[in-house]
């Protein structure tokens, strides 16, 4: 039987670093360089995630790939160029060794170095490199790799046959003692990458080999399999095992007696399984079981999940798991909501066999969960149980609230009233800012104000503290509440169209919130400085906003080159030039092809200009909203840059809520009140400017 104490999968690529001494005899100050054997395929002990032991990890010469330059870091650390000290270039292999010249920077790290080298105190460097699929080679086993012969001793070989670089460094300490700086000193070394063999031949330990056979390795298993098999059992099964190997008295397998050990082992596992089977009525599941090669007392134990499985009803319908009651749940509401025709972009397991169910079914299908018998109820009895009434005269079953039809129902609905909801078109959302009110109560939006210029100081004067003020505007979030339900009629009818008005109201409540900041614009309330929100006094009188047009006028290049200069005219309350340019222009259907000719001309629309004068307007965008009624047009600011219209929310929820109404009229209907919390408010004036239009 195989192991079933199986470690984590290893990692695809292995990554690693060397390190070299240096011959600082090659070292030249006045070029900044110096020669380096940058690695060899000298053994380095490392721990090895595959093995779950130390290997000695060989990096072979002929494998290596580089750049034409790799970076010069201080100790591996490639966290900022400023512990960059260089590069290293001109590398080539050499009698089976990575050469290189490292050229140090004119930088502080690269000073730093020299002087460390210099003066003999820097005196080790290190590479990182990185590779894939190495060849193992188990202890007491060779391989031959290119023509060359490699053995693991006292530990397994982990052997790279084809590696990359990634980056040198100039470092403490050293580990490499085969890598060192080289004696003799050449400017250009020719870069060259000799081509490698694809052929690899790998053996393992032929006692290690005998012995894994005896703990269940299949008989001519080549090599690899091998040491996966033995790589997959316990720690400290592999220890004992590679001990028992290296033992002079190690046992020599007789693989033909192994062979006919196995074959009656398995005759004997196969036919238990299958009588086992047989026995409990579930001979389809005895195939899975011994190709899987399931241990017998774990088939004892799902065979008898299978039984209790089987024991609880289930709808013919649909292939459920009884007592999953989050995925039933999940299936039934996107069942309904599927019904009624509606789009789900991931429907949940389930649900388009659930969909054709209908009212009546789908109760049915929750009483059959809860393992309540409804062959003699009739179809209003089977909806009363299923949504926890009380049946007067009948065995009173179910909770109020509490069952799965309730649930499947109003999260349906629920669904449908969000469909609704974004399907609405809410054009709000491209010029007004949102808010978050975190109760009931009125918060004041404070907005601190400009500051006046600097001024001049004088040589020995004193320096002012400057005086700022703060304005802002009240808001207070209120609720907006509407019932829906279903009917007795329509549940007993299994009428699903009674789903669609649930659709209408998700709309209506998207629509409702749009309308608000039209309101705003439309109603021209006052605000905290007593002015309305738009009007024509100056600035200079208490209350006067200067942002709306004297006369009204139809949108055109000229108007709305008013509403600009308007707008760009706004001083802050300390008198401040603010320079805001209106970004959007707000329009009811009267103004639309106007509006879309001022802004998509490619040219300025005014009959006195010639074709070749460019339409300054073109990075204005149009808001087309039939909020906005009559010939009134607005223009409005980045609300970034300065407050126009805040559309706020309790607690920032945006989408409507639904709660069951558990008192009502209804005999057996159920009503459910959607609600929502919002307010819009201007928040200032400076941003905004309206035409009455014509």
């Amino acid at each position: 039987m195989p192991q079933t104490n199986k470690k984590p999968k290893p990692p695809e690529s292995i990554s690693g670093r060397r390190a070299l001494s240096l011959d600082l005899s090659t070292f030249d100050e006045k070029a900044r360089t110096i020669r380096a054997v940058m690695a060899t395929e000298t053994p380095i002990m490392c721990p090895d995630y595959r093995m779950g032991c130390m290997v000695d990890e060989i990096l072979m010469m002929s494998g290596a790939r580089f750049p034409e330059q790799v970076p010069l870091l201080d100790t591996h650390d490639d966290s900022t160029i400023k512990k960059q000290a260089g590069s290293t270039r001109n590398m080539k292999v050499e009698n089976d060794q990575l050469i290189g010249v490292r050229n140090f920077a004119e930088n502080d790290c690269g000073n730093e170095a020299m002087t460390l080298i210099k003066g003999g105190h820097l005196k080790d460097g290190s590479v990182r490199y990185r590779y894939s699929n190495p060849v193992y080679v188990d202890v007491g086993a060779s391989a031959s790799i290119n023509g060359k012969s490699f053995s693991a001793v006292d530990r397994p070989l982990r052997i790279a046959t084809e590696w990359e670089l990634l980056e040198d460094s100039v470092c403490a300490i050293g580990a490499d003692p085969n890598a060192k700086m080289r004696a003799e000193f050449n400017k250009e070394i020719p870069a060259e990458i000799p081509q490698k063999s694809k052929e690899v031949h790998f053996a393992m330990n032929k006692k290690l080999y005998d012995l894994l056979i005896l703990r269940g390795l299949a008989p001519g298993s080549t090599d690899a399999e091998a040491l996966a098999f033995i790589t997959a059992m316990p720690k400290a099964d592999q220890d004992n095992i590679r001990a028992d190997a290296n033992k002079p008295d190690a046992l020599t397998v007789d693989l033909e007696k192994v062979r006919k050990e196995a074959r009656e082992n398995a005759l004997k596992y196969s036919t238990e399984v299958t009588d086992l089977c047989r026995r409990h009525g579930v001979e389809e599941m005895a195939g899975t079981f011994i190709k899987a090669d399931t241990k017998i007392e774990d088939v004892r134990a799902k065979i008898l999940d299978k039984l209790e499985e089987t024991r609880k009803p289930l709808h013919q319908n649909t292939e459920l798991i009884a007592d999953e009651t989050d995925k039933f749940r999940s299936a039934a509401v996107d069942g309904l909501v599927l019904s009624r025709g509606l789009a789900i972009e991931k429907p949940a397991e389930g649900a388009k066999e659930i969909s054709r169910l209908g009212f009546t079914g789908m109760a049915r299908l929750c009483l059959e969960r809860k393992g309540i018998k409804h062959s003699r109820m009739d179809n209003e009895q089977i909806l009363l149980v299923a949504l926890g009434k009380r049946v007067i005269g009948q065995r009173e079953v179910g909770m109020m609230g509490t069952s799965d039809f309730d649930y499947v129902l109003a999260n349906s609905a629920n669904k449908i009233l969000l469909i609704g909801y974004n399907q609405a078109a809410q054009t709000w959302r491209i010029w007004c800012s949102k808010g978050t009110c975190k109760d009931f109560k009125t918060a004041s939006r404070t907005r601190i104000s400009d500051a006046a210029n600097f001024r001049i100081v004088r040589p020995g004067a004193e320096i002012k503290y400057i005086t700022l003020s703060d304005s802002g505007e009240n808001v207070a979030v209120v609720t907006y509440a509407e019932n829906m339900g279903f009917s007795r009629q329509a549940l007993i009818n299994d009428d699903l169209n009674a789903f669609d008005p649930f659709k209408a109201m998700g709309f209506a409540v998207a629509s409702t919130i749009n309308s608000l900041p039209y309101a705003v614009l439309l109603d021209n309330a006052a605000l905290a400085d007593t002015g309305t929100l738009f009007n024509t006094t100056a600035v200079t009188t208490a209350g006067g906003h200067a942002n709306q047009a004297s006369s009204g006028a139809a949108v055109s290049s000229t108007t709305w080159s008013d509403a600009e200069i308007a707008m760009l005219n706004q001083v802050g309350p300390k008198g401040s030039k603010l320079n805001i340019a209106p970004k959007f222009i707000l329009t009811g259907s009267t103004h639309k092809t106007n509006a879309w000719l001022l802004i998509n001309s490619t040219s300025l629309p005014v009959a006195d200009m010639s074709s070749g004068v460019l339409n300054p307007n073109t990075g204005i965008v149009h808001v087309l909203d039939t909020n906005i009624t009559g010939t009134k047009w607005f223009g409005a600011a980045n609300p970034m840059i300065e407050p126009t219209v805040e559309v706020s929310f309790l607690n920032g929820v945006e989408t409507p809520t639904m709660v069951e109404t558990i008192d009502n009229s209804n005999i057996l209907g159920t009503t459910y009140t959607m609600y929502f919390d919002a307010v819009a408010k201007a928040l200032g004036f400076r941003g905004l400017y309206y035409n009455a239009g014509a």
